[in-house]
């Protein structure tokens, strides 16, 4: 976990109430689900590296891997599968991770707290007394990678897979994995190549270092000062 969000001093200062061993919980989550999420952000990152041939982006060979056509097409198709499930794993992560501090925030900020079945990020946001947290939630919440991240995984686990393939393009001499645009909820996400989705996925994971260090200002300052 990032140095700037101080989680050791949160995780003694859970201990020190002496309440919940379940917020303790919570916090090893976040900081487990961080390191799970840098290991798919690498694998996805370098899964079709020695597969797509980035000298020569229009060229015959990527072409063929494209028709099913090339000798390395068994190695293609695996490469293919890993970007595709680590991708998602990313997501995941990065989603899975803003959940748990949400009940993380639930028990160690609310006054009259949330039952866990009906905690969500959103209903925490929304009573959350007028803080720094709060604005920083809010923002979050209308973040476009965020909107992107949280409509994707529904979209998946309510309608389907959005669409995964690879992709030659000769407007701007490219290739390489291609996430289809999707709907949902009224919002229209646009298509993006795999690189693109990564960088965005990982602005939504370093949300939660600037989350958490609020939430320690917020509850850490706040014990010192009673």
């Amino acid at each position: 976990m990032s140095p700037s969000w101080n989680i050791e001093a949160l995780r003694k200062h859970i201990d020190a109430l002496g309440t919940d061993r379940e917020l303790h919980g919570a916090v090893d989550a976040i900081d487990r689900y961080v390191w799970i999420f840098r290991y798919h952000l690498r694998t996805a990152r370098d899964a079709m590296k020695g597969i797509v041939h980035d000298d020569d982006p229009r060229g015959i060979k990527n072409m063929q891997l494209v028709f099913g056509s090339d000798d390395r097409q068994d190695a293609y198709n695996q490469a293919k599968l890993i970007s595709e499930a680590h991708l998602l794993s990313c997501l995941h992560c990065a989603r899975a991770m803003f959940d748990i501090f949400s009940h993380l925030v639930n028990g160690l900020m609310m006054e009259k707290v949330i039952p866990v079945r009906y905690c969500t990020l959103k209903k925490v946001a929304k009573r959350l007394p007028v803080c720094p947290l709060k604005s920083e939630l809010q923002s979050l919440l209308e973040n476009k990678w965020f909107k992107y991240v949280d409509g994707f995984l529904n979209t998946a686990k309510h309608r389907g897979l959005v669409q995964h393939s690879f992709h030659v393009s000769f407007i701007d001499a490219s290739a390489g994995i291609r996430l289809a645009g999707f709907e949902y909820e009224g919002i229209t996400h646009p298509q993006y190549s795999a690189d693109e989705l990564l960088r965005g996925v990982l602005e939504v994971k370093n949300k939660i270092v600037d989350c958490g260090m609020l939430l320690n200002d917020a509850v850490i300052a706040s014990a010192v000062t009673l």
